[in-house]
């Protein structure tokens, strides 16, 4: 007999497309693997648990460690941006990073870790690059440094043009007019 796979669709994002946001997260897993350039790169897991509106979301990012000469595409490049996310990564994680020079253990240590990050939607130079389907992951904090949410209400990810001026405010009766409004 086959096996029968159920979802609740209602639970189904129809993009996998974040907007920009501050959250809280846990370090859910992480894989050790080569980019299609053939360097070495690695992939952390994150799941959202803030803000409540993305609790159980599913975000990810890859670091590329590898060196970019022959020779050294399989060997980790400490001057790269990546190495350096990392580093914050665990910093925000709180791994005692210094001395240890085996990077799998480090993150194995920061999974389950609990931790605040920045997730950015797609921005224009993405989509230009054909990564319109992908988040990035800008900054890392400790759990509590920043206050979960939306960042101008998501309007990034959300919105491709910039949303129309808010409607004039009516005068009240019996109070001073604003400044800049004329009185007639």
């Amino acid at each position: 007999m086959e096996d029968i796979v159920t979802a609740n669709w209602d639970e189904v994002s129809e993009s996998g497309v974040l907007p920009d946001m501050r959250a809280n997260v846990t370090v859910r897993d992480w894989q050790r693997g080569m980019s299609q350039s053939g360097r070495l790169q690695y992939t952390v897991g994150f799941m959202i648990d803030e803000p409540e509106s993305f609790r159980g979301r599913y975000v990810r990012t890859t670091y590329t460690v590898g060196g970019r000469e022959e020779g050294t595409l399989d060997k980790f490049d400490t001057h790269s941006i990546d190495a350096g996310n990392m580093k914050a990564l665990l910093v925000a994680c709180q791994v005692q990073v210094k001395g240890v020079l085996d990077v799998d253990k480090c993150l194995r240590v920061a999974e389950g870790c609990k931790i605040a990050l920045y997730i950015a939607a797609p921005s224009k130079k993405d989509k230009d690059a054909g990564f319109e389907w992908r988040n990035r992951i800008n900054n890392y904090y400790k759990l509590g440094v920043v206050e979960p949410g939306l960042i101008d209400g998501g309007a990034r990810a959300t919105a491709p043009a910039m949303p129309p001026p808010p409607p004039a405010m009516p005068e009240m009766p019996g109070l001073p007019p604003r400044p800049g409004v004329e009185v007639k």
